[in-house]
């Protein structure tokens, strides 16, 4: 726990569920209503993360190979600001949010350093995070903190799901559950439907893609999660993976990133109108498609099911182990770009004496 003063840094507490609430429907309030997020499933959340702060149901989600962290930003008993994070063995940093008035103080920096501090604790040399592309002030905070881009993927929706939507599988093609068999080709298929750079931050994405029995009873008891798992097989040869899943509150289902040989791309759109059939039939509304940068093949294949893009987002690695450089710009010195970073600091530190704001 960190303290300023007033303004203290601390993990979520079961009494800070309504304030954080509030924060997340405000900060959060584009990507909410574009997956048709019901106000009351955020609360939910909020709640679930709060008890999974307890040493009971923590220590059982890291005897799962889980870890996870949720931060708030508290200033006179009310919760101003807040970051989680969470992951197996690549720990992600998410929900950062300052309320409007508190910005520009150094808050959500502290928020994400608690953060990173925890995954120093837990052993790890780096964390991720997701920001869209057109946040820009989001975008600065993380260069500075260190982070750099390591990919970027474009989501695409589908406001409504048709109910005469198409696309038989061409010949030789077929879709298969998950099995232990199939779950055996994971690692040559990701790497090959993804660039080496991807992997060079990301150890696998297995740990999301293939679950085990006990893996997809904890997404169930811990957020709801519903998952649809499958293997694209093409004349009997693993050609892909096809991971969906809803969440409890959201009317939009989410589709990752299709881990679909290149050659072997045509069968792509029957396997998506597939996984859209499980979501229609988890009671989902909507779509969500998220496409790498780098497969223009997928993007022109998910545009042509009539899918639109809404957002683009870069993702960004901060490698813990390595040592920060502080950016200067053009005509600056490094003493100034120093200067100006212990400004900051300081900043932050007098926040809880500012009387007005």
């Amino acid at each position: 726990m960190a303290r300023r003063g007033d303004l203290t840094i601390r993990r979520l507490r079961p009494g800070d569920c309504d304030d954080l609430t509030a924060l997340l429907r405000e900060a959060f309030a584009e990507e909410f209503a574009g997956g048709g997020t019901d106000p009351t499933a955020v609360l939910r959340q909020t709640r679930a993360a709060a008890w999974a702060q307890l040493p009971g149901l923590g220590g059982l989600l890291h005897l799962l190979g889980a870890r996870f962290a949720y931060f708030v930003a508290v200033y006179k008993g009310r919760v101003i600001g807040s970051t989680a994070v969470g992951g197996g063995r690549l720990l992600t940093v998410s929900s950062v949010a300052v309320r409007p008035e508190y910005r520009g103080l150094g808050i959500g920096r502290a928020l994400v350093e608690e953060a990173q501090r925890f995954a120093v604790e837990q052993g790890r040399d780096r964390v991720v995070l997701d920001v869209l592309a057109h946040n820009t002030p989001a975008l600065h905070l993380y260069e500075r903190m260190g982070y750099v881009e390591y990919h970027r993927f474009h989501a695409y929706e589908l406001p409504r799901l048709p109910a005469n939507l198409a696309s038989p599988a061409p010949p030789g093609f077929w879709l298969e559950p998950l099995t232990g068999r199939r779950a055996a080709a994971f690692g040559p298929i990701e790497r090959a439907s993804l660039s080496p750079r991807f992997f060079e931050v990301v150890p696998t994405l297995r740990d999301r893609y293939v679950r085990s029995g006990a893996g997809t009873l904890l997404e169930r008891l811990a957020g709801g999660l519903r998952a649809y798992r499958r293997v694209l097989v093409r004349e009997g040869r693993t050609a892909g993976f096809l991971l969906a899943t809803t969440t409890p509150g959201h009317a939009e289902g989410r589709v990752d990133l299709p881990l679909v040989l290149p050659q072997d791309g045509e069968g792509l759109p029957a396997a998506l109108v597939d996984a859209i059939r499980f979501l229609e039939s988890a009671g989902r509304t909507s779509l969500r498609v998220d496409v790498s940068e780098e497969r223009p093949d997928q993007r022109a294949q998910v545009e042509a099911l009539g899918l639109r893009h809404r957002w683009t987002y870069v993702q960004m690695v901060n490698w813990l182990s390595r040592p920060v450089r502080i950016p200067v710009q053009v005509g600056e010195s490094a003493t100034c770009g120093v200067r100006r970073a212990e400004e900051r600091r300081d900043l932050t530190s007098h926040f809880a004496r500012r009387t007005s704001y």
